[in-house]
């Protein structure tokens, strides 16, 4: 994860935002590419396993993170299957 590499030399209050099984993850990092519509449905016993322990690796990541930065002020972290919770405004 990158954000826990950089949050300790950000000083600006932070709201942190990540999906606990993000797709674009699932598929790209994990090399899963069982994801469809935002389900888990299609994926295999074994990588739902992968899948878990990827959204349980993260999600210690978060709570890490905000343990050890007082200026995260808070935490948008849905367990849906999904990439994108936020854009800019059209």
């Amino acid at each position: 994860m990158f954000a826990t590499n950089l949050a300790p030399y950000i000083k600006a209050p932070m709201f942190i935002i990540q999906s606990l099984y993000d797709t674009w993850s699932i598929g790209n990092i994990l090399r899963i590419p069982c994801v469809y519509d935002s389900s888990l449905a299609y994926c295999d016993p074994p990588k739902k396993m992968r899948i878990e322990e990827y959204h349980k690796n993260t999600t210690n990541a978060i709570i890490e993170m905000m343990y050890k930065n007082p200026n995260i002020n808070g935490v948008f972290a849905p367990v849906c299957a999904n990439h994108v919770y936020s854009t800019l405004g059209s």
